[in-house]
């Protein structure tokens, strides 16, 4: 940051060396800095609209959501067609939980780019929250024609055709998950899951040992290997797996409401 400074002193007059000072505090995550310098070159260059969005994405990563709700139709005000602005926004309006604002800002974005994979996946994540499982693979399908190894995306189109107990898709997508990413826990996990759901118990509980050898403090994986074991009638090691996994959520840290 030291030529940046050093442009400041000989520029007091310029928003720039603010702007990229900015971008650097950024980087170190030192949000209030980034906050400070990308106010001040607001107050020197009032064109510096996106500037807006992006001392917003500051507020947001310090919890500060109201502020940054603020910058964000701030920016949206001078600049209607700020597609980042549109993503960022819904990203904080699902983290609120305000699924309805967070659908119509996602869909504002693909509006005004219909090729976005971010604003499809996001959207998609939307509908699953929303519990609607057909939106949700209707957008990670038109996603993955953009970018057909998108590992995210594959697991939220996992998880949406699971909810719509689409068993045999989801088993396919966790596959093409894993054949790209073998060491994935978490695809174990689905795949595993979804092993239970349509009665392949040897098979589900091969996938969660897998899971939790790797991984001993994953509580669904202990209690979907429970439920497994319940099902081929091993209660014992039915009853040890519940156990684990009730000792595993009590002593998870309770989440603080947003």
């Amino acid at each position: 940051n030291t030529d940046v400074n050093l442009a400041g002193t000989r520029l007091p007059k310029s928003a720039d060396p603010l702007v990229a000072r900015g971008r650097c505090w950024f980087l170190k995550s030192d949000y209030q800095r980034v906050i400070d310098d990308f106010s001040a070159a607001i107050r020197l260059d009032g064109r510096l609209v996106d500037l807006y969005r992006q001392r917003g994405m500051a507020w947001q990563a310090m919890g500060q959501f109201e502020k940054a709700l603020g910058d964000y139709h701030e920016a949206l005000f001078h600049n209607p067609g700020s597609v980042e602005a549109y993503l960022q926004r819904g990203s904080l309006w699902l983290s609120k939980k305000e699924t309805d604002k967070a659908l119509a800002d996602f869909t504002q974005a693909l509006q005004l780019e219909p090729m976005s994979l971010v604003a499809l996946s996001s959207r998609a994540t939307v509908w699953m929250a929303k519990g609607d499982a057909t939106k949700a693979v209707e957008d990670c399908s038109a996603a993955l024609k953009l970018d057909p190894r998108s590992l995210s995306v594959l697991r939220l189109r996992a998880a949406a055709h699971q909810l719509a107990k689409a068993y045999e898709l989801a088993l396919a997508d966790w596959n093409a998950v894993l054949a790209i990413e073998p060491k994935s826990l978490d695809a174990r996990l689905g795949r595993g899951k979804t092993w239970l759901e349509i009665g392949e118990h040897d098979k589900a509980i091969e996938d969660l040992t897998v899971v939790i050898s790797q991984d001993t403090k994953s509580a669904d994986a202990f209690e979907a290997r429970a439920k497994a074991w319940f099902k081929k009638g091993d209660q014992e090691k039915a009853n040890a797996d519940y156990a684990a996994a009730l000792r595993l959520t009590n002593e998870a840290p309770k989440s603080k409401p947003q």
